[in-house]
């Protein structure tokens, strides 16, 4: 059986800022990341991750991108856990042309077991 994991809520991007909120048993989590686009969202992913956790799971965005995958497009991820270094990667299917929103599920997916392992 699959542990519950936080939901994702929503994307807000305001100029040079992204901001991602996540919900864990009710209680919104925002993260937020200065830039635009793919990358911003990321950041803000993970920076929502480490507010659900109360700081247990930092991790840092080391790649995002998009690419075609056969007739669909993928977000992919590549977050670096801290202190440890360890390597997580999450993907994510593009869907309604929302790349932002197959941004933040592919950050989800890298850390999703990680961050499981981390909430009570």
């Amino acid at each position: 059986m699959r542990a519950p994991r936080p939901a994702f809520v929503e994307i807000q991007q305001v100029e040079d800022a992204a901001t991602v909120t996540l919900a864990w048993r009710g209680v919104p989590y925002m993260g937020s990341a200065g830039g635009t686009g793919q990358r911003a969202v990321g950041e803000a992913t993970l920076d929502a991750v480490d507010q659900v956790t109360g700081g247990s799971v930092r991790a840092t965005l080391v790649a995002v991108a998009a690419t075609d995958l056969g007739e669909s497009m993928v977000a992919m991820a590549q977050a670096e856990l801290e202190p440890d270094g360890q390597r997580l990667v999450g993907s994510a299917l593009v869907k309604d042309s929302s790349l932002e929103v197959a941004t933040v599920r592919a950050v989800l997916d890298a850390v999703n077991r990680t961050m499981a392992l981390h909430l009570d």
